[in-house]
């Protein structure tokens, strides 16, 4: 996988930002398996940061099934205590049915490690395609100005 990020409005507390990424996805047991995708997310302050909500739009070229997608997702993030966020995400593809996760994130040490669990599952489906997960995030001081 190759990336780049940037943003090109910052998010500032009760206002709004956005960014742009772009990449590259290679699956080496498919023939013509390199997957090319980009995004633009925008995201929204409410309530001096206690509420934040999050939309991206986007392109995916499909290497091996040579098809192209649009791409979209809807999320939030809602603080309960000064540790703990509430996170609800939809997101899909302009064909099939959408996904949705819903989830806590607890951070353990501010700003610096965070605690994540999720449930999630593609939109009428029930049961079949359901995930639980569990993460550990660390986060590392800026290492680029």
């Amino acid at each position: 996988m190759l990336q780049g990020k940037t943003v090109l409005r910052p998010l500032q507390t009760n206002g709004w930002g956005l960014g742009l990424a772009a990449g590259t996805v290679g699956h080496p047991q498919a023939a013509a398996g390199r997957d090319w995708y980009a995004y633009a997310p925008v995201s929204f302050s409410l309530h001096d940061d206690a509420a934040l909500v999050h939309a991206n739009i986007g392109w995916l070229r499909e290497g091996s099934a040579r098809r192209e997608r649009l791409t979209w997702g809807l999320g939030t993030e809602v603080q309960l205590t000064s540790n703990t966020w509430l996170i609800a995400e939809t997101f899909g593809q302009n064909q099939g049915r959408a996904w949705h996760q819903l989830g806590l994130r607890h951070w353990l040490v501010a700003d610096r490690v965070q605690l994540d669990a999720t449930y999630g599952n593609r939109n009428g489906t029930q049961t079949r395609e359901r995930w639980f997960s569990i993460g550990l995030r660390l986060l590392t001081p800026a290492f680029l100005p």
